[in-house]
C-alpha cells in the first residue's frame, strides 16, 4: 500500500481541520433549523446527519438514475422526501448536463475549468440533455410553501448562482445557505466564492462559517462555506 507523503505545511492544515471540527462540527448550525432544502442530492449521504438533527428535508437530484438510488436510501426516513429536478434561474431551459466519474459527485451543467488540477482522476463520463425548472417553480408544483423552509444547502458544481437566481421569494425566508464553493474557476462559467458571497451579502447574509476542504498552491482552495442572514436584515434586504 503507498502511503500518501504529506509536506509539513500540509500536515498541519490537516491537524488544524481535524481539531476545529472536533471543537465545532461544521454542520452544528443545523441545531438552528427545522426544515430544509438540499439541491444536488446525489444518494443522500447526509440524510442520517439530517435525522439525527430531526430535521424535515425536501432532496433534489438531476439525474433519473441517481435519484431513483437516492429514493430508495430514504425509504427508512419518514421526514425527508425527494425530487427530481434540475435547477436553473429559469424553466424550460435545456442544458447539456455533464455526468462525472466517482459516483457523480463532480456532475454539472459546467465544463471542468481547473478542477482537475485539484482532481485530475475525475473524468465526464457522458453528456445527458435535462430540462430546467426554478426553485420558486419546483416548490410551487409540489404545493410546498416557501414559509416552511429556514436552510438551503447546495451541492451544484458551479451552478450556485443560478438556484439562487431561480428560488424567488423563498430567499427571503431563509435562515441560513450552505454551499461549496471555489475562489477559483473550478468550472468554466460557474459560480466562484466571490460571486456567491456578494450576491448573498447584497440580500442580508453573512459567512458564518468557512472551512477549506481542498486546495492546492498555484490554484486555489475549495470551501464549505455557511451562510447566516443578519439579524438586523430584514427579509428581501
Amino acid at each position: 500500500m503507498i502511503m500518501k507523503r504529506y509536506t509539513p505545511s500540509e500536515l498541519l492544515w490537516k491537524i488544524f481541520r481535524r481539531l476545529q471540527n472536533l471543537v465545532s462540527p461544521p454542520q452544528r448550525f443545523l441545531k438552528q433549523c427545522r426544515r430544509i432544502i438540499h439541491v444536488g442530492a446525489n444518494d443522500g449521504a447526509e440524510r442520517g446527519t439530517y435525522a439525527e438533527h430531526d430535521l424535515t428535508v425536501l432532496w433534489v437530484e438531476a439525474l433519473p438514475a441517481v435519484f431513483a438510488k437516492l429514493q430508495e436510501n430514504l425509504r427508512a426516513f419518514r421526514d425527508q422526501s425527494a425530487v427530481n429536478a434540475l435547477l436553473s434561474d429559469e424553466a424550460g431551459r435545456r442544458y447539456q448536463f455533464n455526468v462525472s466519474s466517482h459516483g457523480g459527485q463532480s456532475s454539472s451543467i459546467y465544463d471542468f475549468g481547473e478542477h482537475k488540477a485539484l482532481w485530475p482522476e475525475i473524468e465526464i463520463l457522458e453528456t445527458v440533455e435535462l430540462e430546467s425548472t426554478t426553485l420558486a417553480r419546483l416548490l410551487e408544483d409540489n404545493q410546498r410553501s416557501i414559509e416552511e423552509f429556514d436552510a438551503l444547502i447546495l451541492d451544484v458544481q458551479g451552478a450556485e448562482l443560478l438556484v439562487l437566481k431561480g428560488a424567488g421569494e423563498l430567499l427571503a425566508n431563509i435562515r441560513f445557505v450552505q454551499a461549496e464553493a471555489a475562489d477559483f474557476d473550478a468550472y468554466s462559467g460557474g459560480c466562484t466564492l466571490e460571486v456567491l458571497s456578494r450576491f448573498l451579502a447584497e440580500r442580508g447574509f453573512r459567512i458564518r462559517r468557512k472551512d477549506c476542504f481542498a486546495w492546492k498552491k498555484g490554484v486555489g482552495a475549495y470551501y464549505n462555506v455557511v451562510f447566516e442572514r443578519r439579524a438586523s436584515a430584514s427579509p428581501g434586504s
